[in-house]
Formats: C-alpha cells, sequence, structure tokens
C-alpha cells in the first residue's frame, strides 16, 4: 500500500471513530484538513466500519454522528456539506440511523436537526420502501413518533417489500397502544390493508397483539 492510500486509510478510520464518540474538535479539525475542493466527497464518502456482530458495511459520517446520538456533530457536518439524501451501503438513510436506537434520548433533536436542514429527507424511504416513521413505530417510540409526523411523514405509506405493512400495522402488531392512539387520532387509516389484505386490526390479531389494541382500533369505520 502507497503512502496516498495508507494516509486516506488512517483518516477514514479516524473520521469513523472521531463521530462515533461524538468528538465535535476532532471531526472539525479532520475536515479542515481536507482541501475545500475535495470536501465535499471527502464529508460524504462511503467509509467501512464494523457494525453489529463484526459485521463490516459501508457507511457515512452523518449516518455514524445520527446514529449515536451526536446533535452537534450532525449539525456540523450538515453545515461543511453532508448530504442527508444519501443512503448507506444497506440503502440506510441519516434519518433512518436516528430512530433505530430506543435508548437515544436526542433521536427527537437529531430529527428535527436533519428535517429542519432539508425537509426533501422526509420522502425518501430506506430498504424496503420502509420510512423512518415505520421504523419509529415498530419500536414504539412515541415521542419520535410524535417529532415525525410533525415533519409531514406519511402516516399511511406502506412498505414495499416487508409485508407492505403501513406505521399503523407496525405499532398494532407489536402492541404499542400509545402510538395507535397517537397515530389514529393523527388520522391515519386503520382500514388500509397490507400485503396479506389484514388492516392494523387484523395484523394484530395474527401478531397475538390484539389484547393491547381491540379497545383502541375500531374494525369499521362510522
Amino acid at each position: 500500500m502507497c503512502i496516498r492510500d495508507r494516509l486516506k486509510n488512517t483518516q477514514q478510520i479516524d473520521l469513523v471513530a472521531l463521530c462515533e464518540k461524538g468528538d465535535l474538535a476532532g471531526v472539525s479539525n479532520l475536515i479542515r484538513q481536507c482541501p475545500n475542493r475535495l470536501r465535499h466527497k471527502y464529508i460524504n464518502q462511503l467509509i467501512p466500519c464494523v457494525r453489529h456482530e463484526s459485521v463490516r458495511v459501508k457507511t457515512r459520517a452523518l449516518h455514524l454522528a445520527c446514529l449515536h446520538g451526536h446533535v452537534e456533530v450532525v449539525a456540523y457536518l450538515l453545515q461543511q456539506g453532508a448530504d442527508p439524501k444519501l443512503a448507506d451501503e444497506e440503502g440506510y438513510l441519516p434519518l433512518n440511523q436516528a430512530v433505530l436506537d430506543p435508548e437515544n434520548d436526542r433521536s427527537c433533536e437529531i430529527i428535527k436537526t436533519l428535517l429542519e436542514h432539508d425537509p426533501m429527507a422526509s420522502s425518501i424511504t430506506g430498504p424496503y420502501g420502509r420510512t423512518a416513521l415505520h421504523t419509529a413505530a415498530y419500536i414504539g417510540d412515541l415521542n419520535v413518533v410524535q417529532t415525525l409526523v410533525k415533519f409531514n411523514l406519511c402516516m399511511n405509506a406502506s412498505e414495499d417489500g416487508a409485508g407492505g405493512n403501513t406505521p399503523l400495522h407496525n405499532a398494532a402488531m407489536r402492541g404499542h397502544i400509545d402510538v395507535v392512539s397517537y397515530l389514529m387520532g393523527k388520522g391515519a387509516d386503520y382500514l388500509i390493508q397490507n400485503s396479506s389484505k389484514e388492516t392494523p386490526l387484523e395484523a394484530a390479531v395474527y401478531s397475538g397483539s390484539v389484547s393491547y389494541t381491540h379497545l383502541t382500533l375500531p374494525t369499521n369505520r362510522e
């Protein structure tokens, strides 16, 4: 490996580590070392990263900062030209990453930072046509669901290849009654069917969650 390639490798490793750790000063210093004409490409590059169970994937600096809840780093990367509409190697967007960890108490701040910077990022789906709202409803994070709905993410969007579920299907099947109630109150369609021709209530019955949701989801429109 030549000196130039070794330097590039080292910089990539450093960028991964700094974004995961949330070291804003370190990220800023690393980016300032990059020539202006190459900065946009550098910030948005796909970087090899070890994820769960030692699986190696290629992701981006913005994705890592979102996943680990580092709002200040997210804001700085956006300011420097990070594109929130770019997916990682697996097809996930930064917005998808922001809602993956239910223990991340800064998810709502990150979502607001991403969508205030670029509202169009909310219209792009991840793998299987899955939006961040699908994921948040499945996890049952009411605060995140409320934040996403405020930014007009479609409540009735159907996943493309994962059963055709809507966010309401996901919440009902998982027994998240608070999320179900909120989505219903905001006008989510409770008669829409997934790929198996199941309404959210029917999907909840088949998944065994009906004891949590049968009082919340009506079977017919009045």
